[in-house]
Order: C-alpha cells, then sequence, then structure tokens
C-alpha cells in the first residue's frame, strides 16, 4: 500500500519580520535538510531572535531539526535495506 509523499517546508521566524519561507513545498527531506544545515542558513539563523521551523504536510514538526533527522535517518534505512 504506498502512502502519499508528504511535503516539507522550512521557514524562518524573526521577531521583526514574522516568518519568511525558505522551501515550501518540498517533498524530498534530504534537501531541506540540506538547506537547513547549510552555511547561509545558518548564518541568517545566528542572528538575535531568530528561529528555524520545521513542517511536514504544514504540521509543525516537534523535535525541529532533531525530528528531520530522524525522518531522513528512517528514509535511508528504508532505501539501503538488503534484498533477501
Amino acid at each position: 500500500m504506498n502512502r502519499p509523499t508528504p511535503t516539507y517546508a522550512l521557514y524562518l521566524d524573526c521577531p521583526q519580520n514574522g516568518r519568511e519561507e525558505i522551501v515550501t513545498g518540498e517533498k524530498d527531506p534530504f534537501r531541506v535538510r540540506r538547506i537547513a544545515t547549510g552555511k547561509s542558513f545558518t548564518k541568517r539563523l545566528s542572528r538575535f531572535g531568530r528561529k528555524a521551523v520545521i513542517t511536514k504536510d504544514n504540521k509543525v514538526l516537534p523535535g525541529g531539526a532533531t525530528a528531520l533527522d530522524r525522518v531522513c535517518y528512517e528514509k535511508w534505512l528504508e532505501e539501503n535495506q538488503p534484498e533477501d
């Protein structure tokens, strides 16, 4: 049974500007993770009061980056299971 592929989004919450979209509607969690841990995004995130918000199917992932790491790891395990 095939489940629909979830979509992920990455936002930057700023006290001054509100929520800024970085990536939306992305089906590849690895891409969202690469962007969230990248040098450019990390530099923008380092300013006072900013935080990253990661969503899965328009619902905030509790745990943020740690939850996204878990999703990526589980997907990697599915793709790299040895064939019996």
